[in-house]
């Protein structure tokens, strides 16, 4: 490598702030990047790896930049061959599991796989080890399969082998280490590598061959890392052993928009960068573009109440703008309503507006509900980023195959589903026994379950748990007889068993109350539906309050996202992470519901939660409304929803506008979505 002086950098540096200037031209040498929300930290990424070539003399084949996404390294690799006009085949741009796979492909031998190894996607390792776990005669209640693997990605993501693991004196986790070395075993001998495996395998190969690992030290001369602040265990190991003593990295990240600590995220890795490489340079890049003035002083004066952070202070050329709108109402349906009524508002502001320019964020997943029936109400488009429609769900079209089945027993799919959802000993070729009795004699799967059985057609064992599942749906269906829609819904969560299972085979914390929250909201989603959307139907006598609900939900699950066109973004907080909208909504902004109610004892997750509130903040360009419901049913005795957020109340009074409901929940919008009109 050598430097050189005869190019003009002048392309380079066009355009750049003083900090990104100082970041991108700085001398080879160890930096970290403190980048801001909206600060410009791709492009001081791209304008970095091409500095380093035109300017500084590097080659791309001595250059390495590591990303979170394919898409972000695409981009990367894209923009510095437009800056230079050059070739980026060589440059190394990808993942961790992307460059990590590469070299395991490269030296396959070396680190003990076949030439042809398989990488195993999530849904291939869960059934792997769901027929391990049957081959060891292991009890799935004690240890589901999504469990397991969760389970098993996380100690890889830390970097250690069954004998790295403490036995301790719990017998399930003793269980969990003994199964992890069965598991490893069996992919060993099938070449097979899951996603946790690629980078712990690949920090091993190194570790083992020194002869290797100098090979890479003398080719790469610098490494680029961004999103630093989301990397783990082995991916820090992994950076610190590719640098060696004489590499140059430059990590970008934002330690107050660490919001990953619940998959394995170390928001240390970034505290700890200027202690771990030498004579690090540290530049704070707090210039905001994206944001007004109101919005980035709110979200910093929230922030300033974690007292772990590296320290920053965005700050904008941009003019104050909208106050930040905080809606106060009774129940969720009118957050929902506020939150129509305010962006159609908006659009008729400004012709160019389109539904693409808004985001309506929450903390869980079933928050969506009630915005999505406002928003078809009103033939606004809409899609889900990060997560399913909420009558999508797992849990929730768990409870509507079971208001199917005991609604009318020809119901095909949901028997399919239904029969399948708890551990009933009616296994897949059980099942095939019922299906093709039911092809041969062209009946529904349901009759032909009971004639098979009167008939004598099926073995006994086979006979006495379907008749147990015939009894059950029977049960249900005469509980359900008469009653209200919500207690239709009740019955099927719960005198089913449906919450139980859920609740005792997802061993999962969070994953847990996120079911739960789930089907109470769908339970509660129910009422509603009946006692608002449906009197004038019912009053016409056209169909049972029943079956127009699930007319209803069955239209919903059917829309096409990606024909839409335009549609306005619904997700969680984490899933809006490195996006932006011109327009953004927060609902849900109460004690217990966010902060979450499970994080509110613990201080580190506290923090998280408010880099959270942070990063929600930070993705609205020009507007943001917050939203809270004062009487919304919590689903805790920890969710106290007659108080604000304190992420609400961290915000000085000068930045915020109140506001009241200006109408009540207009009846007649559901009474059309209801209908389907």
């Amino acid at each position: 490598m050598s430097i050189t002086d005869t190019h003009d950098d002048s392309s380079l540096t066009k355009g750049l702030n003083e900090r990104q200037l100082a970041a991108v031209t700085a001398e080879p040498g160890n930096q970290l990047v403190i980048a801001g929300a909206g600060s410009g930290k791709t492009r001081v990424l791209v304008h970095r790896l091409a500095y380093l070539i035109q300017h500084y003399g590097y080659s791309p084949y001595e250059l390495m930049a590591v990303t979170f996404t394919n898409k972000a390294a695409r981009v990367m690799a894209g923009r510095v061959a437009e800056l230079l006009g050059i070739e980026t085949r060589h440059l190394w741009i990808g993942t961790f599991h992307g460059l990590a796979n590469r070299m395991l492909r490269r030296d396959y031998d070396l680190a003990r796989l076949p030439r042809d190894f398989q990488i195993l996607p999530s849904d291939d390792q869960r059934r792997v080890i769901r027929e391990l776990m049957k081959t060891h005669h292991m009890d799935p209640k004690q240890n589901s399969p999504t469990e397991l693997a969760n389970w098993i990605s996380r100690v890889k993501d830390e970097g250690k082998r069954p004998e790295h693991l403490q036995l301790g004196r719990s017998p399930d986790m003793r269980r969990r280490i003994d199964f992890y070395r069965i598991y490893d075993e069996f992919c060993q001998r099938n070449g097979l590598v899951d996603f946790g495996e690629i980078l712990l395998r690949c920090h091993e190969m190194l570790l083992e061959h020194d002869d290797l690992l100098k090979d890479y030290h003398d080719r790469f001369g610098a490494l680029l890392v961004d999103e630093f602040q989301d990397t783990n265990v082995i991916q820090y190991h992994w950076i610190r052993l590719l640098t060696g003593k004489d590499a140059h990295v430059m990590v970008v990240g934002d330690d107050d928009q660490s919001i990953y600590g619940w998959r394995g995220a170390v928001v240390q890795n970034i505290r700890n960068f200027s202690q771990d490489f030498p004579n690090t340079n540290v530049v704070r890049l707090e210039q905001n573009y994206r944001s007004t003035a109101n919005i980035l002083n709110a979200a910093n004066k929230v922030i300033e109440n974690n007292d772990d952070r590296l320290g920053k202070t965005l700050w904008t050329n941009a003019a104050d703008g909208e106050p930040i709108h905080v809606f106060s109402c009774h129940y969720g349906e009118d957050e929902a309503n506020y939150v129509v009524d305010r962006l159609q508002d908006w659009l008729r502001e400004d012709s160019t507006r389109t539904y693409e320019d808004v985001a309506v964020l929450y903390r869980s997943h079933f928050q969506s509900r009630a915005l999505e029936t406002a928003l078809q109400a009103e033939a606004i488009a809409y899609t889900i980023r990060g997560g399913a429609r909420f009558y999508e769900r797992t849990e929730v079209r768990d409870a509507i195959g079971y208001m199917q089945l005991a609604n009318n027993r020809e119901a095909d799919v949901a028997f399919d589903r239904v029969i399948n959802i708890k551990p009933r000993g009616i296994g897949t070729a059980s099942q095939e026994r019922i299906r093709d009795y039911a092809i041969r004699h062209d009946l529904s799967l349901w009759r032909a379950s009971l004639e098979g059985i009167e008939q004598g057609v099926f073995p006994d064992r086979l006979v006495s748990r379907l008749t147990e599942f015939l009894d059950e749906i029977d049960r249900v269906a005469s509980r359900c007889k008469g009653k209200h829609l919500l207690e239709i819904a009740d019955t099927c969560v719960y005198e089913s068993g449906l919450m139980d299972y859920h609740m005792e085979s997802e061993r999962n914390e969070q994953l847990r109350e996120t079911r739960r929250e789930n089907l109470q909201e769908f339970i509660r989603s129910c009422g509603i539906f009946e006692a608002k959307f449906l009197q004038e139907e019912l009053s016409e006598g056209e169909k049972t309050v029943l079956q127009s609900f699930l007319d209803s939900v069955s239209l919903d699950a059917g829309d096409v996202e990606e024909e839409l066109g335009p549609a306005v973004s619904l997700m969680t907080l984490h899933a809006a992470k490195g996006l932006e909208f011109p327009l953004v909504f927060i609902v849900g902004m109460m004690e217990g519901r966010f902060p979450h109610h499970l994080n509110l004892d613990d201080p580190i997750k506290l923090y998280e939660e408010r880099r959270l509130a942070y990063v929600g903040f930070t993705r609205a360009m020009e507007e943001l409304h917050l939203t809270y419901a004062t009487r919304d049913q919590g689903f805790s005795d920890r969710v106290d929803t007659s108080r604000v957020s304190r992420f609400v109340k961290e915000i000085p009074s000068e930045f915020l506008n109140y506001e009241r409901p200006r109408r009540i929940l207009d009846r007649r919008r559901f009474r059309r979505y209801a209908r389907g009109l």
